[in-house]
């Protein structure tokens, strides 16, 4: 065979495994960089864990704000216009990274103006002598709420920004905004988002 032919052979050759190769090549960087970033989207979110403090924001808006008075008989909070009037609340739960599914307690984080025979009476519950919340000492269920991700299956991570319903452990009822006041509600899948402030 010629010199050339063969040369020309063995260049086909090396094309045609090469090519293939190539394209497995080519496909594989494309997919770890696809897993770097989407792991890394993952990764910066911030989990929302024991004793954080957050906000929530109502679907309309508004933000759940702090009782800072006891006038109505109980500490009663209220709903407010903006972020910055909006409560502070540390997360309580048994285990340490918060799960969709999971049971959580809402204690109040906003008591410099409380009354010191009251600043132990802090999670915000859902009671039988009053439509509206308010803040009293632990009391079994109906001081719990079952957190739920929305788009999301039981067992997923709770995040910054993620949006939720929170549903009262008792009466299985959704906490909604009841003018100024919170209440819950049956079938009113009423969702918040969590703001994570530290």
């Amino acid at each position: 065979m010629h010199p050339l032919m063969q040369i020309h052979l063995r260049l086909h050759m090396r094309h045609r495994v090469l090519g293939p190769l190539r394209q497995v090549l080519v496909c594989t960087c494309i997919a770890l960089l696809l897993c770097c970033t989407l792991g890394s989207s993952y990764a910066d979110a911030k989990a929302i864990v024991r004793q954080d403090v957050i906000k929530l924001e109502s679907q309309n808006g508004q933000f759940m704000g702090p009782a800072s008075s006891n006038s109505y008989r109980y500490y009663f909070p209220q709903m407010v216009d903006s972020e910055s009037e909006g409560g502070f609340l540390q997360i309580g739960d048994d285990c340490y990274k918060i799960k969709s599914g999971d049971l959580i307690e809402l204690h109040s984080g906003d008591k410099e103006t409380w009354k010191d025979s009251w600043v132990q009476r802090d999670l915000l519950g859902a009671f039988g002598d009053s439509k509206d919340l308010y803040y009293w000492s632990d009391y079994g269920d109906k001081t719990k709420w079952k957190i739920v991700k929305i788009g999301g299956q039981e067992g997923d991570q709770i995040n910054d920004g993620d949006q939720v319903y929170l549903i009262n452990s008792h009466y299985n009822q959704y906490l909604v905004p009841d003018g100024k006041w919170l209440t819950t509600r049956k079938n009113d899948e009423h969702k918040w988002m969590i703001h994570f402030i530290g």
